[in-house]
C-alpha cells in the first residue's frame, strides 16, 4: 500500500502541456481552469500558449488570466488558424457549435490533440466533418474527446 501513490501517479519528471484555446468565453475559460486543476493535482503543468476569440478583447483577457503572452491572443473569424499554427500540442475549443467541426478538422490536420466542448456539431454536414476528423485522429494516434452530456 505504501507504493500505491507512486504506482497511481507515476514517477518521472514534471510534464508541461502546451494548450491553445479556440474561444475565450465562459465555457472555454472554465475548461482551461479544469485542465489546470487536473494537471496540477497529479504533478504536471498546463501552459496556455495561444488563444483566440471572435472578439480580440476577450482573447486578451483570457491570455492575461492564464499567463499567456498577449501577442499570442488573436481576434476575428480566422484567429483559430493562428492558435493551431502555434506550438501548442492540445487544442481546447468551446466556440459556438456551428464552428466546432471546422476548428476540430483543422486542429487534427495540424497534428494537435483536441478537447471539443459539446455539442460537437449541429447539423448533418458538421457531424460528417467531425466524424471524418475523428477517423483521421485515430489514424494519427491523436486524442479527440468531447464534453459529456
Amino acid at each position: 500500500m505504501a507504493a500505491a501513490p507512486t504506482i497511481v501517479v507515476g514517477q518521472g519528471a514534471k510534464r508541461v502541456f502546451k494548450v491553445g484555446m479556440i474561444g475565450a468565453g465562459g465555457r472555454c475559460t472554465g475548461a482551461m481552469a479544469n485542465l489546470i486543476e487536473a494537471a496540477t493535482s497529479i504533478g504536471h503543468e498546463i501552459k496556455l500558449v495561444s488563444v483566440c476569440d471572435f472578439f480580440e478583447d476577450k482573447a486578451k483577457a483570457a491570455a492575461k488570466k492564464f499567463g499567456c503572452d498577449e501577442k499570442m491572443a488573436f481576434g476575428g473569424g480566422n484567429g483559430y488558424k493562428n492558435v493551431i499554427s502555434s506550438d501548442c500540442e492540445i487544442i481546447v475549443t468551446a466556440t459556438p457549435p456551428a464552428f466546432r467541426p471546422i476548428h476540430v478538422e483543422a486542429a487534427i490536420k495540424a497534428g494537435k490533440h483536441v478537447f471539443a466542448e459539446k455539442p460537437v456539431a449541429v447539423d448533418g454536414p458538421g457531424i460528417r466533418k467531425f466524424l471524418a476528423a475523428a477517423a483521421e485522429a485515430k489514424n494519427k494516434n491523436l486524442s479527440l474527446v468531447a464534453g459529456t452530456q
